[in-house]
């Protein structure tokens, strides 16, 4: 996952955001008012075919042809995450450490983070954090397994005014 801004800086629209969709089809909108407002910023996942998902709704990356969704450059900044199971549900005591960006890649066995577990580590910007020389993915199964700790100023996901 990584952050994105909504920028209108091409596409001029005149109303006051995007409206969010319910899948990947632009006629499915998610309701009257349900819309990303310009210069909001969210973090959401590319599913690398012209839309981001951001948990369970969506957002073109472009419109007319302009592009709308600007990916944020990662932040390199360590900060606080807890390993968080309340999604994902996972039987097991956590997830097994990473030594690359590669889901294969595991570090030996009984070598895991455990569930609740609070650690400083860096968001890599493409959905990794690396906690020095190891990694963990943000998200497990399409759910997010990583919670930033410090108070993040993004914008309200879902508007209804």
């Amino acid at each position: 996952a990584r952050k994105y801004r909504l920028d209108n800086s091409l596409l001029q629209h005149s109303g006051p955001g995007l409206v969010w969709r319910l899948s990947k089809d632009l006629n499915d909108v998610a309701g009257e008012g349900q819309f990303a407002a310009w210069e909001d910023v969210f973090e959401g996942i590319d599913e690398g075919d012209g839309w981001v998902r951001v948990d369970d709704r969506y957002l073109p990356s472009h419109a007319d042809g302009l592009q709308v969704l600007v990916p944020l450059e990662p932040d390199k900044v360590a900060r606080k995450y807890r390993l968080d199971n309340s999604l994902l549900q996972h039987s097991g005591p956590g997830l097994v450490w990473r030594l690359s960006k590669d889901l294969n890649d595991v570090a030996g066995e009984g070598q895991f983070a455990a569930w609740e577990d609070v650690f400083e580590g860096i968001d890599e910007g493409d959905g990794w954090v690396r906690v020095d020389d190891r990694y963990l993915p943000s998200h497990a199964d399409g759910l997010q397994v990583l919670v930033p700790l410090e108070p993040d100023k993004v914008a309200r996901k879902y508007r209804l005014d």
